[in-house]
């Protein structure tokens, strides 16, 4: 960082070398710190109960299920969902989203099934997050 005073005019001017590369570096910051949030908080909307939805008899085991009410976000059966939610930060994008074949008939619904939505409930409920987590990580980049 260069600082150049100007008597005559009465200005200051500050150069910060890399600046590019230094915003860069800490937004993809910011976009690993927010991946991992909206990761965390989408897979506790799957797992948290209380359901509303039918009760259903499941071959093989002995406890009945309670599937979600639409609107809800799905309910935990075998974990895949949740283990699935992840996300990909690369230059300056961030990708969101679940590898099962059902997890976007979930979210978004079908002809045949209201939406269950839980990534994008989860990416709203944490939008102020990756604001903090710009601020912090470029204020951060830029002190180094």
């Amino acid at each position: 960082m260069s600082v150049t005073l100007d008597r005559q005019s009465r200005s200051v001017t500050i150069q910060i070398d890399n600046l590019n590369d230094l915003t860069h570096r800490g937004i993809r910051s910011a976009f690993h710190q927010h991946g991992k949030l909206v990761q965390r908080t989408a897979r506790q909307k799957i797992i948290r109960p209380p359901k509303a939805g039918k009760l259903y008899k499941v071959a093989g085991r002995r406890r009945r299920h309670r599937a979600s009410a639409p609107g809800q976000a799905p309910a935990n059966q075998t974990g895949a969902l949740q283990r699935s939610i992840g996300f990909n930060v690369s230059s300056m994008e961030m990708v969101l989203g679940a590898d099962t074949p059902y997890a976007r008939a979930l979210e978004l619904g079908t002809d045949r099934m209201e939406a269950r939505p839980y990534l994008w409930p989860s990416i709203e409920e944490t939008e102020q997050d990756l604001v903090r987590f710009s601020e912090m990580a470029i204020a951060a980049e830029l002190n180094r």
